[in-house]
């Protein structure tokens, strides 16, 4: 099965929407859960079951109605937390990567403090799982940028390969990358054990998913909100673990 971010779904009366965000468990290297964006609001995003999905002709099918897809658990949040708050939604659930959608000033040009306020936009995700958007960083294996995700392979949801949107080779080229050369999957990035180099030598193709749409302006702008949210929360980890 490919599972192409961005992807038309369908449910068996109709249209519904599209494919926003895969959920893998990053220890058993499987796709759990797909998140489906109907075409009405972000904000009323659904979490389905990979059993409940098929891929034919690059369109998911989500074998359910609209209705009883609408209703499957909802995971689409909005919160205003101060910077490196920790968000609990119950022992069941973690959180995904946040996207930072307002702040009381441009990031970057004040000074922050842990009592600022953003206001965030982020999924709920099942405990011990991990999300991957088409923003996603793909990095080597020093943590150089190598691209974006642009969606998997699967077979009965076990993860065969990765597709990667080569910022080396340009738009229209895809690298096929098996799992084998995955070393680590976490919200947000797929980290690849092989080099730049070496990634740069393996095949490319320009059809694995059949004509798509190059990454929009909101997905690049989501993926450097979010490098920049993970930075600040970093250096406010390290201010308030005191000093070595």
């Amino acid at each position: 099965m490919k599972l192409r971010l961005g992807q038309p779904v369908t449910a068996t009366d109709g249209a519904f929407g599209q494919l926003a965000d895969l959920i893998v468990d990053p220890e058993r290297r499987t796709v759990t859960h797909l998140i489906v964006q109907p075409h009405t609001n972000r904000r009323e995003s659904r979490l389905v079951p990979l059993a409940l999905a098929s891929v034919t002709a690059d369109t998911v099918m989500v074998h359910r109605t609209s209705d009883q897809l609408g209703q499957l658990p909802d995971v689409a949040v909005i919160e205003l937390v101060n910077l490196g708050d920790q968000l609990d939604y119950g022992p069941d659930w973690s959180t995904g990567p946040q996207t930072v959608v307002g702040s009381p000033a441009p990031l970057g040009l004040s000074p922050w403090s842990v009592d600022e306020q953003i206001l965030v936009e982020l999924d709920k995700i099942p405990l011990g799982s991990c999300e991957l958007r088409r923003s996603s960083r793909v990095e080597d294996d020093t943590g150089h940028s190598l691209g974006t995700l642009e969606g998997i392979v699967t077979t009965h949801g076990a993860l065969e390969a990765i597709v990667v949107r080569s910022a080396h080779h340009g738009g229209h080229h895809y690298i096929v990358v098996p799992v084998t050369q995955v070393a680590d999957l976490r919200s947000d990035v797929v980290e690849l054990r092989t080099t730049a180099e070496a990634f740069h030598q393996m095949d490319t193709a320009d059809d694995i998913f059949g004509p798509t749409d190059p990454p929009s302006s909101l997905a690049r702008l989501e993926h450097t909100a979010g490098d920049r949210v993970r930075a600040l929360s970093h250096r406010l980890g390290r201010m308030g673990g005191g000093t070595a």
